[in-house]
């Protein structure tokens, strides 16, 4: 599996677990630790990881509560989701 991860002074704050098939990306499982929540680091990780998917065209299925929350609270960023296939 893949990642995005969040550094500080090049040390991981968290991380987004992913798999790509053709022009999909799966988001499965996103991690923070326990002194990095709270401080807005997974929103920051969030938004870096879909300024790259973005860029890179691809859509999302969002399988991870934490991703799928996220995307709730920032309707701007749902026109990444792919609709033709969901998380089942």
């Amino acid at each position: 599996a893949f990642r995005y991860e969040i550094l500080c002074d090049g040390e991981p704050l968290g991380f987004i677990q992913y798999w790509i098939s053709g022009d999909r990306i799966g988001l499965v499982h996103t991690e923070l630790l326990s002194s990095a929540k709270g401080h807005g680091v997974g929103s920051r990780l969030m938004a870096g990881a879909l300024a790259d998917i973005r860029e890179r065209g691809l859509s999302v299925v969002p399988l991870c509560p934490f991703v799928v929350a996220y995307l709730r609270r920032h309707p701007q960023q749902r026109d990444l989701i792919d609709r033709a296939r969901t998380a089942s």
